[in-house]
């Protein structure tokens, strides 16, 4: 809390809040690994921005020239999921969007849990409504991902329309599984805020010339290497393992155990990441 207010103070202070976050952080990763799938983004944002405050006097930098570098780590870690998703492919880059069984993973969360307060009835419509649309819901993703890598190129509106699209998929993500990239969500908004706020200025302007796009695409491309991305891409079947968890008390009653009463290590469980609990091999 106290490194919380001196970034407020003095923006040179983001760089031990980074550190600190990701120290504490790093601790549970025993005896769970703990899962930074919803947080790297947000992670390496920060660590960029102490970054560019701490050299910005010695190589001049503006306000906008991290913006730029703030794109591009959007873009990337956007793109290479997209590109993931392509790869799973056994016979063609395009059977994610045709062939894989998005309402499956809707099935899948209610029995873990998400949206357990509705009906059996209820969730398996919203299943029938994603299996009747899941082309075009999972095109809409492949658009998004990928068009990520134009962020730059497509200039300031075209920014702002893939940054909203990508919170508007975030937030069916969210609804049709309980999967909360909130973090991501949030730096998106942000952004596209920003880009509003500042509007068509001359000091925005640059950042949107021939040279900064083609170092732009250059960037997001290489983000396998420059940042630490997350390849998200995976088939829905039908079939699903995952963990279940009762408490039995004193007099053998059992009770449910809910995942989020497992925090900070609920979304690894979520993720069936208890390898070391079953030795045999798992699907």
């Amino acid at each position: 809390i106290v490194l919380a207010v001196l970034v407020y103070i003095n923006p040179l202070f983001t760089i031990p809040f980074t550190m600190v976050c990701y120290f504490i952080s790093y601790q549970f990763m025993f005896p769970v690994a703990y899962a930074y799938t919803d947080k790297q983004m947000l992670f390496e944002f920060l660590a960029l921005y102490g970054f560019f405050v701490a050299v910005r006097p010695l190589i001049r930098g503006r306000t906008m020239d991290f913006i730029f570098i703030a794109l591009c780590l959007i873009g990337a870690y956007y793109f290479f999921p997209g590109l993931e998703k392509l790869a799973v492919g056994a016979d063609s880059h395009v059977n994610w969007i045709f062939d894989n069984d998005l309402q499956h993973y809707v099935i899948f969360s209610y029995e873990k849990g998400w949206l357990a307060f509705r009906s059996q009835e209820l969730v398996y419509l919203m299943a029938d409504i994603v299996t009747a649309l899941r082309i075009p819901f999972q095109l809409f993703t492949i658009i998004v991902e990928l068009g990520a890598i134009f962020i730059v190129l497509l200039r300031r509106r075209g920014a702002m329309t893939i940054l909203i699209l990508a919170v508007m998929l975030h937030f069916g993500i969210m609804v049709s599984s309980g999967v909360f990239f909130w973090k991501w969500m949030g730096l998106d908004l942000a952004m596209a805020w920003f880009l509003w706020k500042v509007g068509n200025s001359d000091e925005i302007a640059p950042i949107f010339s021939l040279v900064p796009i083609l170092i732009s695409l250059a960037i997001i491309t290489s983000g396998a290497f420059l940042f630490d991305v997350i390849h998200l891409g995976w088939w829905n079947s039908s079939i699903h393992g995952y963990y279940k968890f009762d408490v039995i008390d004193t007099q053998g009653d059992r009770y449910d155990f809910a995942y989020s009463q497992l925090q900070p290590y609920d979304f690894a469980i979520t993720q069936n990441r208890l390898y070391f609990i079953n030795p045999n091999d798992s699907i």
